[in-house]
């Protein structure tokens, strides 16, 4: 069935703009998906711009006019999702889920976070039982990068101030390289959340065909891969157990890097991404077990439950 979809104008700064997902629409060959400039006849409306604030999902005319078919794409890693819709930080329904939001890969993987020496690299030999490379931004990943795992085929580094989807920093490209290498080398990958739930670095490493190993609890997957054939998912706080751990599947490393890249091949290849979003956002309209109109009027309480949060969230920090 033919969707029309209707990509609105950036309404804030935002991590990925218009642009960038009507490029990704450009390299679909399904012809699923005809784009339209005109609301009303879209059956589908995707906002391009992050919603930060119950001000600002106010204030947006298209999900006031036509809350239930408006959608919200959004790589912001720390949101409350005002709207419904695929978030790169999705995070796991805690109590009742009411099947708002999922999680996709990051279009910004193919756009302004682009490392090019990020591909399948096959039959490259194994050095490292594991590897990480990453900044301090959240427990887990300081806890990986303090902890002293003496062992001269696990690599860890800390690259806090290199950001690789800012342009022009010295060391770019060499630091790009490094990264892959590691990765091509290891038989596993670390991809521990970020400052969000996610990490761009699990389909990255999902593209390189290494085995990943996720240490993100609250973490929603995307729906569609067979995630347990590939994925190896380790609590957040058994980081010190991590060499003790993967040992023990070292002789499956192999077939869980091709049965990870197989199904990125499948669902994130640069080819099909656009069209998995706007199938996941109709599931999302069909699902949903709230009318989008009548949650609006929850908008106040998760604010008031974010603010409550932070506010003890920065007492502790203080304390």
């Amino acid at each position: 069935m033919l969707i029309h979809v209707a990509i609105a104008r950036d309404t804030q700064k935002s991590i990925v703009r218009r642009d960038e997902i009507l490029a990704m629409h450009a390299r679909s060959r399904s012809g699923l998906h005809q784009l339209t400039d005109d609301p009303e006849r879209a059956e589908l409306i995707v906002l391009a711009g992050d919603i930060e604030s119950m001000a600002q999902a106010r204030a947006n005319d298209l999900s006031q006019r036509y809350p239930e078919k408006t959608m919200a794409y959004s790589e912001i890693d720390v949101l409350i999702p005002f709207l419904p819709g695929i978030y790169g930080s999705a995070s796991k329904s805690k109590g009742l889920n009411l099947k708002r939001t999922q999680s996709n890969i990051y279009f910004s993987r193919y756009g302004s976070s682009m490392n090019p020496e990020v591909r399948h690299r096959p039959g490259e030999p194994k050095e490292l039982l594991f590897c990480f490379r990453g900044r301090r931004d959240c427990r887990v990943r300081t806890n990986i990068l303090s902890f002293p795992y003496k062992r001269p085929d696990v690599e860890v580094m800390e690259t806090t101030g290199f950001m690789h989807w800012q342009d022009g920093l010295v060391g770019m490209a060499r630091s790009q390289k490094d990264y892959a290498d590691a990765l091509a080398k290891s038989h596993f990958a670390l991809c521990p959340r970020g400052m969000g739930f996610g990490s761009i670095r699990l389909f990255e490493v999902m593209e390189m065909g290494i085995a990943p190993v996720l240490l993100a609890d609250h973490y929603a997957l995307p729906p569609g891969p067979d995630w347990s054939s590939f994925l190896l998912h380790i609590p957040e706080d058994k980081f010190a157990q991590l060499p003790e751990l993967l040992e023990a599947h070292v002789s499956e490393s192999e077939e869980r890097g091709r049965k990870a890249r197989e199904a990125w091949e499948r669902f994130f290849a640069p080819e099909l991404v656009f069209d998995r979003m706007i199938e996941q956002m109709c599931n999302i309209r069909r699902d949903r077990v709230i009318p989008e109109r009548l949650y609006q009027r929850m908008w106040p309480l998760m604010q008031l439950r974010d603010d409550a949060k932070m506010w003890v969230s920065r007492r502790l920090h203080r304390g």
